[in-house]
């Protein structure tokens, strides 16, 4: 079951993953949710326990709450992020290659 002050609290409160301080920004609306109850729940568990930070490292946070899919030695490409990211290298006049999104 969830905890409804946690997830009042965490709507109200977190704004992301970065920091506040970075050149560039990624806005979106939602950052998606857990297919089931219990993965909600353990996202917010986990931002729980790390202090509640209004942002968070996507990294360390993601690895903490049991997703470790997009981070790490074994990370894929995210469909959404990918694209972000490609612009982004594009932009700065880098190479835009599946490793280099991966980096």
């Amino acid at each position: 079951m969830l905890n409804n002050a946690t997830l009042t609290d965490f709507c109200a409160t977190f704004a992301g993953y970065g920091h506040w301080r970075a050149p560039v920004w990624f806005v979106g609306i939602e950052e998606g949710g857990g297919r089931t109850e219990s993965a909600v729940a353990n996202h917010l568990g986990a931002w729980h326990n790390r202090g509640r930070k209004d942002l968070e490292s996507a990294p360390e946070f993601f690895l903490a709450s049991g997703k470790d899919a997009w981070h790490g030695d074994n990370a894929m490409a995210q469909t959404t992020w990918t694209q972000l990211i490609r612009m982004l290298l594009i932009a700065q006049g880098k190479p835009h290659s599946q490793s280099a999104i991966l980096d």
